[in-house]
């Protein structure tokens, strides 16, 4: 292989990562976000969507989980959380907004509650 075609290689593949890097960074303005902050114990978590898609996903007691969703999820969400101690229902009314994020916090006392706060 020549140097000028390992160039191009390379500039080739910068231009790929670089352009792969740039769709990964761009949110868009009507993301959701789910912020859920567990100050209760150490918690295995399942949300079902409207749609037949689910997710399941860990917590740790003391810590947050974050994730964002580009792509909108419609619906309300049926949600639990399993601790050693107790499985905490998440409220029949769960659900994300277009455009803003969505505070889930596992209470101390072992109930969950959720608020809305706009995308900055």
């Amino acid at each position: 292989m020549s140097p000028v075609h390992l160039g191009v290689g390379i500039v080739i593949a910068a231009l790929v990562v670089a352009g792969l890097a740039a769709l990964e960074l761009n949110t868009p303005p009507d993301a959701q976000r789910l912020l859920v902050k567990n100050d209760f114990a150490d918690a295995d978590c399942r949300m079902d969507f409207a749609n037949g898609a689910n997710e399941s996903f860990s917590v740790r007691k003391g810590a947050e989980h974050r994730k964002t969703y580009k792509v909108y999820r419609e619906g309300f969400i049926n949600m639990r959380c399993t601790t050693p101690a107790r499985t905490i229902e998440i409220p029949g009314s769960f659900h994300m907004r277009h455009g803003e994020l969505t505070r889930l916090t596992l209470k101390a006392d072992g109930t969950a509650e959720y608020a809305f706060e706009r995308n900055r």
